[in-house]
């Protein structure tokens, strides 16, 4: 270990400084030198803010999980493309046998259906402005023009009924809406009831979309069923 000399200045007692010797390591000046560490190593830099949240993998589709039921009972492949489009709970107003029609979400639900029109289809779907007002339905019926809409098979429940619907803009509030013919029959056949939860789907077929709507209280009605099943079972067991 090398030593070197240095000189401060310390008080005498007649006040007057003087020089006197002070020694310095090799270590001292490697300490001096060295930068203060600290107990975890520092991290590389990144562009990238700590809670920054990957993108989602390619060709993942937005919603919840598919209800397994609609592939096989429709038969689509693995690989054939199935869209979430809404997920709702069922009013008395869509059960209205006067109003007749089932009302879409707003929002990124109409978002989601027009990427799988074409320009005629949403032509045909009064969507080709959606944020364009309609004109009030009162008024066209004045004028002997019917409210029309692009016809979609729809298939309304996990039998795999389908029923053609009409997907229209229906009023004046510009509320995207799926009308039947018969809306009783609709109700009735889909088995649905007010503050039911449903999911709508969609896919492709034939060059037009079609949609499903899949009762998501069904779901958890047969999860019901099946713990209170597996615990009569544990009884007898028992």
């Amino acid at each position: 270990m090398e030593r070197y000399c240095s000189t401060s200045p310390s008080e005498t007692a007649g006040g007057d400084a003087e020089a006197k010797p002070t020694e310095i390591t090799t270590n001292d000046v490697a300490s001096a030198l060295e930068p203060a560490s600290s107990s975890a190593a520092a991290a590389p830099f990144s562009g990238e803010p700590a809670d920054a949240v990957p993108p989602p993998a390619a060709g993942h589709q937005p919603g919840p999980a598919e209800p397994g039921w609609i592939r096989e009972k429709l038969g689509l492949q693995p690989d054939h493309p199935l869209h979430f489009i809404a997920e709702k709970r069922v009013q008395r107003t869509d059960l209205d046998l006067q109003q007749g029609r089932l009302s879409m979400p707003h929002g990124h639900a109409v978002g989601r259906l027009l990427r799988l029109l074409s320009d005629e289809q949403r032509r045909a779907a009064k969507l080709e402005n959606p944020r364009e007002r309609t004109e009030p339905q009162a008024c066209r019926r004045a004028r002997g023009k019917k409210p029309g809409g692009l016809v979609v098979p729809v298939y309304v429940n996990r039998a795999g009924d389908r029923m053609d619907g009409q997907l229209t803009r229906w009023d004046s509030s510009g509320r995207t809406v799926l009308k039947f013919g018969d809306h009783g029959s609709f109700i009735n056949t889909s088995g649905m009831e007010a503050m039911d939860e449903i999911q709508i789907w969609a896919f492709q077929r034939d060059g037009g979309p079609c949609l499903v709507i899949h009762k998501a209280s069904d779901d958890e009605t047969t999860e019901d069923a099946t713990r209170c099943g597996s615990r009569r079972a544990t009884k007898q067991v028992v």
